[in-house]
């Protein structure tokens, strides 16, 4: 049920994007989000977790996966059984678009 519940949080959180305002379209999208492939490293200067999340599939996700980053960061979530804030990340093909503040 948490589960449920926080992909219906995801989706009214990403609903209000321009490119994804149908209830449909940002579910698809949540569902491949959640299959996507991740780095956790430390960051080497502070030593904290990052999550970094690959690329999607087109830049509008893309931009979906920023402003998710963008939410998420400062909300400073911890790695389980630590006091290190968790930050994620999106990168590209080529470069990183970096989404910590």
């Amino acid at each position: 049920m948490g589960v449920l519940n926080s992909n219906d949080g995801l989706i009214q959180g990403i609903s209000c994007l321009a490119t994804l305002r149908r209830h449909d379209d940002a579910r698809s999208f949540i569902r491949g989000l959640m299959q996507t492939t991740i780095n956790l490293r430390p960051d080497l200067t502070t030593g904290e977790p990052r999550i970094e999340i690959h690329g999607q599939a087109n830049a509008i996700h893309d931009t979906v996966v920023a402003h998710l980053c963008d939410e998420l960061n400062p909300a400073e979530t911890h790695h389980p059984g630590t006091k290190r804030s968790l930050r994620d990340q999106l990168l590209k093909r080529g470069s990183r678009v970096s989404s910590t503040r």
